[in-house]
């Protein structure tokens, strides 16, 4: 028996429990500058991809007056979780992250890799 697909729903009870780090590389006037978005709530799908690998994709959510933040996250950014109490999801980071559409309060987007609680950094 193999799970197929496992779904972590997690929203924030404190501000900067997630965060979105991007480096805007590749958006005309970023400068490359680093870039944080507070999240609200994820939801991330774990797959069982045909040929074994895990596939990730999942949606996140942002207050309103962080979406001109994500137009500078760019399109390779990392997603990190800093829960400290309470439920907490076995990952601490969501890597090789892009969005799916365009920037909005609502976004799909889609993960290479999770980073497990306790890997060392």
């Amino acid at each position: 028996m193999k799970v197929r697909e496992i779904t972590w729903e997690i929203a924030c009870d404190r501000p900067n429990e997630i965060i979105i780090k991007g480096t805007g590389q590749g958006i005309p006037g970023s400068g490359n500058a680093s870039v944080s978005v507070i999240v609200t709530t994820i939801t991330l799908h774990e797959k069982l991809a045909r040929n074994g690998e895990k596939e990730y994709s999942g949606i996140f959510e942002v207050e309103p007056i962080m979406v001109s933040h994500l137009n500078r996250v760019g399109q390779n950014f990392k997603i990190t979780l800093n829960q400290q109490e309470g439920d907490v999801p076995p990952f601490r980071e969501i890597i090789g992250c892009s969005m799916i559409g365009e920037p909005n309060t609502i976004m799909h987007f889609m993960a290479s890799n999770v980073i497990p609680l306790d890997r060392q950094r």
